[in-house]
């Protein structure tokens, strides 16, 4: 058997609430010299249990996601943990890894075939983490595989229809609609098919957002032009659930452009 390094020893001492495994799941295949001391250790050796649980009912993949370490996630995938498997606030290792922050891990998981319309206890899908804690590149990312798996759907109008199926897949409880999911991806042709198609531009979220505060968070002005044409300036000034409007969002990540876009319409539609 391996011996373990002095860092291992002192981890497993030094936190002893969980087992050696959850600390290389937490701290990185690096830390602790050598990835294969996760099989060796003895209650894995003694239960073949890869999918073992805390006292939070986490998993290793749970700990790995939570802490965007690839390589591991790789490995205990190999090894058989479970994609799907619930901590005890009811998310996922997608979940985790979203709410993080953790491109990377997210998209390894997505490709995995990790479930992205799985909802926790509070209905929150890991799309909806994403957004939550402003990670756009998370949000691109799901809604990118999410038109990936629709794959034979090639034109905006299919796009739409595969971005409405989210919408039946968990989204409700979001109160997310195909339209909101369009602006969040950035996909300005679902955006423009769904306008066409009547989708009510005002609808909000459960956070109060409407599709325009999301364009807003990603800077996409053509997407936002698109709203505001197809409502005729209206909602511009709408608030989300922590008072802020498309045009706080803007300035908060940084969009400079989209500041002075929206005070030019704001002025033009008084």
């Amino acid at each position: 058997m391996l011996s373990l390094s002095p860092l291992c020893v002192w981890l497993s001492l030094r936190f002893p609430v969980g087992p050696p495994e959850y600390l290389l799941a937490e701290t990185g295949a690096n830390l602790c010299n050598n990835l294969h001391f996760l099989m060796l250790n003895a209650k894995l050796q003694r239960h073949n249990d890869i999918n073992a649980v805390n006292s939070e009912d986490e998993t290793l993949l749970h700990i790995a996601a939570a802490h965007g370490h690839t390589e591991i996630i790789d490995y205990l995938i190999g090894r058989g943990a479970k994609l799907e498997v619930k901590d005890k606030k009811g998310r996922t290792p997608l979940h985790r890894a979203a709410e993080r922050g953790h491109g990377e891990a997210v998209k390894m998981l997505l490709q995995l075939g990790a479930n992205m319309y799985t909802l926790d206890q509070e209905g929150k899908s890991p799309l909806h983490l994403a957004h939550q804690n402003h990670h756009t590149h998370v949000l691109k990312s799901i809604l990118k595989e999410e038109v990936r798996r629709h794959k034979n759907q090639h034109n905006f109008l299919h796009m739409a229809t595969a971005l409405g199926y989210a919408v039946s897949r968990g989204f409700e409880k979001t109160k997310k609609t195909p339209l909101h999911l369009a602006a969040m991806g950035g996909h300005l042709n679902a955006v423009k098919a769904l306008l066409a198609k009547k989708s009510r531009f005002g609808a909000k979220d459960m956070d109060g957002c409407t599709s325009m505060h999301y364009a807003a968070i990603n800077g996409n002005v053509e997407i936002l032009q698109a709203l505001l044409a197809a409502g005729k300036n209206k909602n511009i000034d709408d608030k989300n659930i922590w008072r802020k409007t498309p045009l706080h969002l803007a300035a908060e990540h940084g969009h400079s452009d989209l500041i002075h876009f929206f005070l030019s319409n704001v002025q033009a539609d008084k």
